[in-house]
């Protein structure tokens, strides 16, 4: 441990140790050791038990679960004081536990409205180890972007050399990639890490009330107006970070409006005349072309330009070398993939083009956990839009093509036409779509609604 992150560790308001497989403490802060009431040099090298007989680490290890923000008493030289306590296994780059961390936080005798101080003291510290450390692969992992792909290491590296400037950042990528992951961890980075992060998805905004809602609106400004008005989430995110996701979605009046703000850095509330000075590090993103779209003219160019100055792609996860067991790991809190996981699973799993990307990954885990009720995963206990493409990729039987269409109805159709048509398709998605008539997003939404009750196929 270098001496800039070993001073970063003692500058935490928080106390810390971390014992190995073998609870062997490897190192301890002031803070924790005041507790426990030796100094440090007098407990490392030694069994956290040898303090501590009830201590948690060896079943938080041998469960590999967290145990977060526990509460508990403890009698100090003052007085009886109230604590909290995570304690959090540490894995290695294959999954298997190796060590473990204790984290202890004084509630203090301001109650837990005090906590909040210190918590934002956390996130200066480590938003300063992230920048000392100088790589993505420091001892804190970056909030759950979990990876062993060299690509990903990349972008990883890349969000933390943009982390420190003030300039725009553009995150593209597939949808489920992980881009607001990326968004907050450049934020938690940053020297803005102890100010508000404002998320905003354009999308899912009703496009009559996207103005109203990012630049806010005055008195009188429309019918059912607050009376008192309303500040914008651009007002909300003063001295703080903007994140716009889907961007793309953005209606072209809105898109000249949030020029000016990033050009003026004030914004105007609807019906109001005066200018308010906003001060917020904008970071957006999209799953769209915008490049394409400048093109089209459904997206302003020179907006474009300024939003993109520090661009950064997310690619999808079947571009991510070694990242599926990682990840398949994390999710289920797992070591040995052997044991949840029969083989065959395993090898379709791979096989599968997740064009959902890591949250279809995520929520197809959880579907299986759950239907395989304990025992080990089955392709069966798979959603069975995933299970649909349990064949290879091939280009499409023509004829079966024709003969299909033939007898079938785009508006009706039911589970079972469209697993049959994406085995006749060998399990290409895109081409059984093409055969139906249908979109890829309308096969994928008619299999889950006809999912439910963990039913199996």
């Amino acid at each position: 441990m270098d001496k800039t992150t070993l001073a970063i560790l003692k500058s935490l308001p928080f106390g810390v140790y971390y014992c190995d497989r073998e609870c062997i403490v490897r190192y301890i802060n002031e803070p924790y050791a005041h507790y426990i009431g030796l100094p440090p040099a007098s407990i490392i090298g030694r069994k956290i038990t040898d303090f501590i007989p009830s201590s948690r680490a060896e079943a938080v290890m041998t469960s590999g679960r967290e145990e977060l923000y526990q509460e508990h008493s403890v009698f100090s030289e003052r007085a009886k004081e109230r604590i909290l306590v995570n304690r959090i296994p540490m894995r290695d780059a294959s999954g298997d536990v190796v060590g473990f961390i204790s984290q202890l936080l004084s509630v203090g005798n301001e109650g837990w409205n005090g906590i909040l101080g210190k918590l934002s003291e956390n996130n200066r510290a480590l938003a300063r180890l992230s920048g000392s450390v100088g790589s993505a692969e420091g001892i804190f992992r970056q909030q759950e972007i979990v990876t062993q792909s060299p690509i990903m290491h990349e972008r990883l590296e890349m969000a933390l050399r943009y982390a420190p400037h003030d300039e725009p950042v553009l995150i593209t990528g597939a949808t489920g990639v992980g881009k607001e992951l990326f968004a907050r961890m450049i934020q938690r980075a940053s020297p803005r890490a102890d100010k508000a992060f404002v998320c905003v998805n354009c999308a899912a905004i009703p496009k009559d009330f996207i103005n109203s809602e990012l630049f806010g609106y005055a008195r009188g400004a429309f019918t059912g107006a607050r009376q008192e008005g309303k500040p914008g989430l651009m007002e909300l995110a003063d001295k703080g970070t903007l994140f716009l996701d889907e961007i793309g979605e953005l209606p072209l009046e809105a898109q000249g409006v949030l020029l000016r703000v990033l050009e003026t850095r004030q914004v105007q509330r609807l019906n109001s005349l005066k200018m308010r000075e906003v001060d917020f590090r904008l970071i957006s993103a999209t799953n769209r072309d915008l490049a394409k779209m400048v093109k089209e003219g459904t997206f302003r160019e020179d907006l474009f330009f300024r939003i993109s100055v520090l661009p950064m792609d997310i690619p999808p996860l079947r571009e991510r070398e070694g990242d599926l067991q990682p990840l398949i790991r994390h999710f289920l809190n797992i070591g040995d993939l052997t044991k949840r996981f029969e083989e065959s699973t395993l090898k379709f799993l791979r096989k599968y083009e997740w064009p959902g990307n890591v949250r279809e990954l995520r929520n197809a885990l959880v579907y299986a956990d759950i239907a395989s009720q304990g025992k080990r995963i089955k392709i069966k206990d798979l959603p069975v839009w995933i299970q649909a493409c349990d064949t290879p990729t091939q280009d499409i039987d023509k004829s079966s093509q024709r003969e299909y269409k033939s007898y079938i109805n785009p508006r009706k159709l039911d589970k079972n036409d469209i697993i049959d048509a994406i085995k006749i398709c060998n399990g290409n998605i895109s081409n059984a779509a093409t055969m139906l008539g249908i979109s890829r997003t309308t096969i994928y939404a008619r299999l889950r609604k006809k999912e439910n009750n963990f039913s199996k196929q």
